[in-house]
């Protein structure tokens, strides 16, 4: 679908926390056979925060996913060296997409 959508002129943004450096790389070639820029990001925040979201993002859901479950997951995460770090601790949502978009257009 990403090809498609090059090959067409629109731009695509990947929600996905990429597993193998191969699954990036596709998207890279992608961006190299079509001559479009290619930014990565990756949001990061504290465990601590980050499990605090979790548990008030699902607080008004009847499927909850269990703390030790959300423990497990957070405790999986690992920076990317060839990701643009961009620590959300202290930042709106708001902030971030202002400095993704400051990124982006300069």
């Amino acid at each position: 679908m990403t090809k498609t959508y090059l090959a067409h002129g629109i731009s695509v943004i990947v929600e996905h926390p990429f597993k193998t450096s191969e699954e990036v790389q596709q998207y890279q070639d992608l961006a190299k056979q079509y001559e479009v820029p290619m930014y990565k990001f990756q949001l990061y925040t504290t465990p601590e925060v980050a499990f605090q979201r979790v548990i008030t993002r699902q607080q008004d859901s009847e499927d909850k996913v269990s703390e030790d479950r959300i423990r497990r997951n957070i405790g999986l995460f690992t920076k990317r060296d060839d990701f643009t770090g961009i620590d959300t601790t202290s930042l709106s949502s708001g902030e971030v997409a202002q400095t993704i978009l400051s990124a982006i257009t300069n």
